[in-house]
């Protein structure tokens, strides 16, 4: 079995979430999509916690298609007028168009994306092996997102067998009121894992730092100033413009930020049994991930209307770059042959 080493894992990440993020485009975030939907497939047909991925996903579709309506609803904008609702109602009153309905499809497109590429993450990562590369000063963090990384499909899994349980005995749901039975077992089961997890990392003294504690002022006062600078900085740039004393502004909050976290950093050491090696397959993977990434970005400062398209004022066929869509295709890049090899579980 090829190891897949987490810091590979990452970059694909990222270079999803860049994709995803930097274009409106329905034909490109439609490529994107299937081939995110290709790697799912091939991660989860191979991991107990798949099912549960899936399920969470249609959640949040549902939510999206949600969102879609009511951006449809209170979008007023466009040419293409397909029904209009009386003006004298609020919010929601005024005409309902094409193009706002194809802005907010598109939406959920790219939200459909996210979840996809976070699931697939979820499924092929070691957590234990990530958190060796997160720095001390943000291991507790890290560990609590893997921690909450966990407990998504847990919850999801654990709502299946509730419900499971419940028709057995005899229980139909027919409208939101017939879930009552679901969410008591369900905040219960939760509850406890809660509990019983506290207790596991409590007796293996998480949280537990030798030596005289440092004064509480000093940490807060660095991260209050250093957050207030690069806030203000960051806020300044976009009605200045890249002034120098901006930069520098920006510059010396993170800089600030940096050296309170690293003071804050827990002084413990950590042991490694093996130390995970880069096979060919984490290679190729991190570096296509990582050219796709950095051909993305440099189109988006050098051309930024390749990447742009918005429905409004009237919806048009959105264009398409064939050489963009190859970059895309650099989501594929996990199924190099034994990647996602796995060994079979009990």
């Amino acid at each position: 079995m090829l190891p897949r080493h987490p810091l590979a894992w990452l970059l694909w990440l990222a270079f999803a979430f860049t994709a995803a993020l930097t274009t409106r485009n329905p034909l490109y975030l439609i490529v994107v999509l299937l081939a995110l939907v290709v790697v799912y497939q091939a991660a989860g047909a191979r991991s107990a916690t798949g099912a549960a991925w899936s399920a969470f996903i249609r959640v949040g579709i549902f939510f999206a298609i949600i969102g879609v309506s009511f951006d449809a609803l209170t979008t007023h904008f466009g040419d293409t007028v397909l029904f209009a609702l009386p003006a004298h109602w609020p919010i929601i009153g005024g005409p309902i168009t094409l193009e706002a309905i194809a802005h907010g499809a598109a939406g959920v497109i790219q939200l459909t994306c996210l979840l996809v590429a976070g699931a697939t993450f979820s499924l092929m990562l070691d957590t234990a092996a990530l958190l060796r590369y997160v720095p001390s000063a943000f291991y507790h963090a890290g560990l609590v997102l893997t921690i909450g990384l966990a407990f998504i499909p847990q919850t999801v899994a654990a709502f299946q067998d509730i419900r499971d349980a419940q028709r057995v005995r005899g229980h139909q749901f027919r409208a939101a009121r017939d879930l009552l039975p679901l969410i008591g077992p369900l905040l219960t089961s939760g509850l406890e894992r809660s509990i019983q997890l506290a207790e596991s990392l409590e007796a293996r003294g998480l949280g537990y730092t030798e030596g005289p504690s440092r004064p509480e002022w000093q940490p807060q006062a660095g991260l209050l100033l250093g957050s207030l600078a690069l806030g203000a900085a960051l806020f300044s740039l976009g009605y200045w413009g890249r002034q120098p004393w901006l930069l520098a502004l920006g510059v010396a909050g993170a800089a600030l930020l940096v050296g309170t976290l690293r003071r804050l950093a827990p002084s413990t050491r950590r042991s490694r049994y093996r130390r995970l090696a880069w096979a060919a397959a984490d290679i190729a993977l991190g570096m296509a991930s990582g050219a796709g990434m950095v051909a993305l970005l440099a189109i988006q400062v050098a051309n930024p209307l390749a990447l742009f398209y918005t429905p409004y004022p009237t919806l048009a066929w959105p264009p398409f770059n064939p050489w963009l869509g190859l970059v895309y295709l650099l989501l594929l890049a996990p199924l190099t042959p034994g990647l996602l090899h796995r060994e079979s579980r009990a």
